[in-house]
This record gives C-alpha cells, sequence and structure tokens, in this order.
C-alpha cells in the first residue's frame, strides 16, 4: 500500500514516541517524491460482446454510450477504409492512452432501441483486438471522463484532429436539433 511521505513521517513519530525515544528529523533530500501516475492501462477485449446505449444530455442531444453509461467518442483522422467498408483505427501510443479504445470480445449489440444494431461492427487494431465501430467509426472512451454522463472530450482537438460524441445516426455531435453546439 502506497504511503505519503507525511503518512510515513507521522507513522515514524508515532512510533518512536511509543518506544520511548525522540524522532529524528528527515535529512534534506530524503523526502519521498510523490509518485508518477501511471499511464492508462492498455485496453483488453471485454469476455464478451460490447453493449451499446445511449444517454441525453441538455445543450448536446442523445449520444452513444457503453453499457455503464460512459460516453463514446469518434476520431475525425480515421477517414481510412479499412476491409469490409470500416475506418481503420489511427489511435495507438500515447493517442490510445489518453482515448482508449473501446473493444470487444464479441459482436456489439444494442442495448437500446436508438441504437441501430446494422450500424455496430468491429474492425481489428495493429495488436490483433477487436475495436469496436458504429457506421464505420472506431468508437473511443475519453481518459478524462470519470464517470458515467461526463463528456469532457466532446469537441476536443488532439492528436491531429477532432474528436466527437456519437449520435444514434452514426454521426459525429456537433450540435444539439434547433440548439447551439
Amino acid at each position: 500500500m502506497a504511503r505519503t511521505a507525511g503518512a510515513c513521517t507521522a507513522l515514524a513519530f508515532l512510533l518512536a514516541a511509543a518506544a520511548g525515544c525522540e524522532p529524528q528529523p528527515v535529512e534534506e533530500g530524503a523526502r519521498e517524491e510523490a509518485p508518477e501516475v501511471a499511464p492508462a492501462p492498455t485496453p483488453t477485449p471485454a469476455p464478451g460482446a460490447a453493449e451499446l446505449g445511449v444517454r441525453q444530455k441538455e445543450g448536446l442531444g442523445t449520444y452513444l454510450t457503453d453499457a455503464s453509461g460512459r460516453s463514446l467518442y469518434l476520431f475525425l483522422a480515421d477517414t481510412a477504409a479499412a476491409p469490409g467498408g470500416q475506418r481503420a483505427s489511427t489511435c495507438y501510443d500515447a493517442c490510445a492512452q489518453a482515448w482508449p479504445p473501446l473493444l470487444s470480445g464479441g459482436q456489439p449489440v444494442a442495448a437500446d432501441t436508438a441504437v441501430r444494431g446494422p450500424m455496430l461492427g468491429t474492425v481489428e487494431r495493429r495488436d490483433g483486438a477487436r475495436q469496436v465501430t458504429y457506421n464505420g467509426w472506431p468508437l473511443y472512451y475519453f481518459a478524462r471522463d470519470q464517470k458515467p454522463g461526463d463528456t469532457n472530450g466532446q469537441d476536443v482537438e488532439g492528436f491531429g484532429a477532432e474528436w466527437y460524441l456519437v449520435s444514434p445516426d452514426g454521426n459525429p455531435l456537433r450540435r444539439e436539433a434547433g440548439g447551439a453546439q
């Protein structure tokens, strides 16, 4: 279990007090450095099929989510057609750390009637994993979305192109019908 430098100092003080001795000052330069934040784990395929649903948000409209309600995005740089008419993912390495791909261990399924089953598919990534596609677009999460319903990746430019939530009609969600973006 990782401890902060302050917690370790407090624990050392308590142990020294309990043993009846004076705590020694911490030498300069001997303080514990805060650990680096580990990169997001490499996504692994789910044992079963990914399930897609939808969610609505005021000012945005209806967009695709995974079964737990986490927002899904498309990357406008994914334009090159792969075999079968699907777009190939261009998001790897640092990009895939910030925008983890939605992977599936089987053919993805619609968990909501607004999700159009015929638009669901997969495309093979370089590592052999199957990334879920919708209307041919590979789907991604955004690492800064911390909980279901977060949409922090909407209309973000990164890794050379724009990122958008995906509408149930399979297009980038740029604005709600009749409303502003």
